[in-house]
């Protein structure tokens, strides 16, 4: 990864939910009143039953659900009040990995990796194509690189995505289920690719929901629970 140059953003101090409540307008509660302050520098687990809304917190921490009531706040200011200027400023330090986010289908998984760099002009242009390749390099992938997402095999499409959540080297990674569908290699790719972020390339808050053992097994994690609609560390063994 010698080609990949960190890109400045700001630190991210502090994360933290106050008194926040979230409810789909069909009337499903996600979290009630909520205040939790995240551990900083930490591998964040977030621990849920299934269909209780885990997904749910990682799209309110990235700022793609916007609280009920309350507020959701990075560095003591509220995320969904900034300007569209500081909004941008702070989206470009988070880097998304979701279950369900599929690549564009009618662009190459180079294509895909190229676009945040080019719509966004956070690499020098003479760098970009080298940056792209880095990480299909890294995942193994670079065979597939000219194709199109349908026609490449599903470990190949997530492992593609997961560049993409780290290609813009965030502040801030959220990953949902990101093991899904990887080989036991890909995982380990991942593991490697997440500590170098954190080692060399500023990354300060990873958050996960994972059941994944292989994946559990790499990371000394910060375990949290969603429970009674509500988010609390988790104790003993998880």
């Amino acid at each position: 990864m010698k080609s990949v140059a960190r890109i400045p953003h700001p630190e991210i101090f502090s994360m933290q939910l106050k008194k926040v409540s979230f409810q789909y307008d069909t009337g499903k509660k996600i979290l009630d009143s909520s205040s939790f302050l995240f551990p900083s520098s930490k591998m964040i687990r977030v621990l849920g039953h299934e269909g209780e809304g885990t997904t749910t917190v990682l799209r309110l921490l990235g700022g793609l659900e916007a609280p009920t009531q309350g507020v959701y706040a990075v560095n003591d200011l509220d995320v969904n009040t900034l300007d569209s200027h500081a909004r941008l400023e702070w989206q470009l330090s988070v880097g998304f990995g979701f279950e369900t986010r599929g690549l564009l289908s009618n662009y190459s998984l180079r294509d895909n990796l190229m676009l945040p760099l080019n719509y966004h002009q956070a690499v020098p242009i003479p760098d970009r194509a080298a940056r792209v390749q880095a990480y299909l390099d890294h995942f193994g992938i670079a065979d597939y690189a000219g194709h199109l997402p349908a026609l490449t095999p599903a470990s190949v499409r997530k492992a593609c995505a997961l560049a993409r959540a780290l290609i813009l080297s965030p502040r801030l990674l959220i990953l949902d289920s990101p093991a899904d569908g990887l080989h036991r290699s890909g995982v380990e790719k991942l593991a490697e690719l997440v500590r170098w972020h954190q080692s060399e390339m500023g990354l300060q808050y990873v958050v996960i929901v994972t059941e994944d053992p292989f994946l559990i097994e790499f990371f000394d994690w910060e375990s949290i629970e969603l429970k009674g609609h509500a988010l609390q560390p988790k104790r003993g063994r998880s």
